[in-house]
């Protein structure tokens, strides 16, 4: 603003006035869109009343386009979704099954099945960081190859010998 110590009263279109408020008030203002472009800033001292979109200090504020705010994230994940990873679903299924496929003969159904869930688990972690999971989602996909492959070796072994 011109002066430093120089305060204003913002008077609105349909004639309320708020103030007074010093520079730095009045650039948190128009930063939070509580200046209207059609406002006028009245001097606290007295004085004409002047369009605040013309004030130089205020232009750049009061002109820029709309900002939108960014999706809120989850900074600090809780203990409880680092160790179970409850908003990934499919990072948490494909491990329990593929814990379930070291079953002897589950293993070659259950096995592609948490390889597949452990894949989609993968993609959701990588789309959504808040929804971590990604080593459910390795160890998904390990178990449910190991147990397939293990199987199906067990199978072919079996079969030859007959």
């Amino acid at each position: 603003m011109s002066d430093a110590g120089e305060r204003f009263h913002v008077r609105l279109a349909d004639g309320r006035q708020f103030g007074p408020a010093d520079p730095d008030l009045l650039r948190q203002w128009a930063v939070e869109r509580r200046i209207p472009p059609g406002a006028h800033l009245v001097p606290e001292s007295g004085g004409e009343a002047i369009p605040a979109i013309d004030h130089p200090a205020l232009r750049p504020l009061l002109t820029a386009p709309p900002t939108m705010p960014g999706a809120i994230s989850d900074a600090r994940p809780d203990a409880i979704s680092t160790l179970i990873p409850y908003r990934n679903p499919a990072a948490l299924t494909g491990y329990y099954v593929g814990v379930l496929a070291l079953i002897p003969g589950v293993g070659l159904v259950a096995g592609p099945i948490a390889v597949l869930l452990g894949i989609a688990g993968l993609r959701h972690a990588r789309a959504c960081a808040h929804a971590r999971g990604r080593a459910h989602a390795w160890v998904a996909i390990a178990l449910g190859s190991l147990t397939f492959l293990g199987n199906g070796a067990i199978l072919f072994f079996y079969l030859a010998s007959r």
